[in-house]
């Protein structure tokens, strides 16, 4: 049940204060198989929704993806970090958004794995503008190789 709040402005206008919060991590992680170079990937693996945090507004309808179900559209702040194993060395990775299947560039992180077994951390933190029924995902591409494995070990994404 939303518990929405609001306050008066000059007495007449009213405003929604209520926080609508998503949040998922993964709880399976699986191989990204990044077969062309520079090419973005959806991250694989099986998530959940968090379930310290209160989920308003937000659905996670498939894997790796949170949906805006209610709430106002306006500008969402999104919050992630990742923790990357790669099946290769020395391969650089880029790490997207995506908004409804379309690329969000100012997203963009980059990070080099040394080694396969390297736990490679990174933030990917990104605004987004959202209405109801857009939904967000997390793409990776490898920008040095045409054929390159890079796995989630540990990635949890908060909108708020």
């Amino acid at each position: 049940m939303r518990h929405a709040r609001s306050i008066a402005i000059a007495g007449t206008h009213f405003v929604d204060v209520t926080r609508y919060t998503g949040s998922m991590y993964v709880t399976s992680p699986a191989s990204t198989v990044l077969s062309t170079q520079d090419v973005a990937v959806k991250v694989a693996g099986t998530t959940a929704l968090c379930p310290s945090i209160t989920q308003l507004g937000f659905s996670m309808p498939a894997n790796n993806r949170l949906q805006l179900d209610a709430g106002p559209a306006r500008s969402y702040k999104i919050t992630c970090g990742v923790t990357a194993q790669s099946a290769g060395t020395n391969k650089t990775y880029n790490w997207y958004w995506y908004k409804n299947g379309v690329l969000l560039p100012e997203s963009c992180a980059r990070r080099k794995q040394s080694v396969g077994a390297d736990d490679g951390r990174l933030s990917v933190p990104c605004p987004v503008d959202l209405t109801i029924g857009d939904y967000v995902e997390l793409w990776v591409s490898c920008i040095n190789s045409t054929v390159s494995n890079v796995s989630a070990e540990l990635f949890t994404a908060v909108i708020d």
